[in-house]
């Protein structure tokens, strides 16, 4: 008897979720009305209706029509006799845009600090490159006591590489428009280079910003690398102890770059010759470095950007 009763329950409440689910699909499945589609084909002969929602507001029936032409969405408002109520506007150009805003605002700061990390291997999201003739450098986590966040640090061991050869290892799930990056590295070895820095909207190995720090130049420069050539935008001179942490801070806001180091601001250029892309760490030919506490936020645009 109670296995009947059971087999009837279940039976029953099958049913019920049947009927649930073929109820909500025609909820979901929507089609507009005559008059409405005949509305909406009306005004866009060249359209193609994307997605259609009904609402109920006081007992009224109205239609949420999008409708994409070439290069244009347009969120429609229609009553139930398809009067046009309402209508906005957005370019593709705006919704790659506002794609990009919320991209950014759901990773509003990443912070690499490495210590989860397995030690040498390269970390888990990153991928090394290079500009120029060579090998890829090797990038690998090390422990290092030393270490601002220990016990781990991504460094760049490799001392094959000379003349015109940049290792650049790239955190592959960035892409900021306004990046805030801010980094520590301690410069370790290296006959014809030290130190490093990092990378910005970086679009491929020979398309980016690098700011870095060189013990043995004794400077600190902002570079554009532009089709595999480097042009610098601004450089001053400083004494940067190698075998000690620094701290260098960029802030690309628009096409004002602005570069710290150690916490004082000595590079401030304007240039727009890339509006967003990845981020990433960068030595020089045979430099060994040692970077932590790798941070990058997305910061809001500012008024009064100039030209270069």
């Amino acid at each position: 008897m109670l296995k009947k009763s059971l087999i009837a329950v279940t039976v029953a409440g099958f049913l019920l979720v049947m009927l649930t689910a073929c109820s909500e699909q025609k909820k979901t499945d929507t089609k507009l009305p005559l008059k409405v589609e005949q509305s909406v084909k009306q005004a866009f002969p060249e359209g193609k209706i994307i997605k259609v929602k009904i609402e109920n507001e006081d007992g009224k029936e109205h239609f949420e029509v999008l409708v994409r032409t070439d290069d244009t969405l347009y969120e429609l408002d229609l009553s139930s006799s398809g009067k046009i109520l309402n209508k906005e506007i957005t370019t593709l150009e705006q919704e790659k845009e506002e794609s990009l805003k919320e991209k950014n605002e759901e990773k509003e700061e990443l912070v690499f600090t490495f210590d989860g990390d397995e030690t040498g291997e390269l970390p888990d999201g990153w991928a090394s490159f290079k500009t120029g003739k060579g090998n890829l450098g090797k990038w690998v986590i090390l422990k290092d006591s030393t270490a601002p966040s220990k016990p781990n640090v991504l460094a760049q061991t490799s001392k094959e590489n000379f003349g015109y050869h940049f290792n650049i290892a790239v955190a592959q799930n960035t892409d900021f428009e306004n990046p805030e990056i801010s980094l520590k590295f301690k410069a370790v070895d290296g006959q014809e280079d030290q130190g490093g820095g990092p990378v910005w909207r970086y679009q491929d190995a020979d398309n980016y910003y690098i700011c870095r720090a060189n013990p043995l130049e004794s400077n600190f420069r902002v570079y554009k690398v532009v089709n595999g050539n480097r042009r610098q935008l601004a450089s001053a001179r400083l004494d940067i102890p190698s075998k000690v942490w620094h701290t260098i801070k960029v802030k690309n806001i628009g096409n004002h770059i602005q570069c710290l180091l150690n916490g004082k601001l000595y590079l401030d250029v304007y240039d727009e010759t890339f509006s967003s892309g990845k981020a990433g760490l960068w030595t020089k030919a045979d430099a060994v470095t040692y970077f932590d506490d790798f941070e990058i936020s997305q910061e809001e645009s500012e008024s009064g950007s100039e030209d270069d």
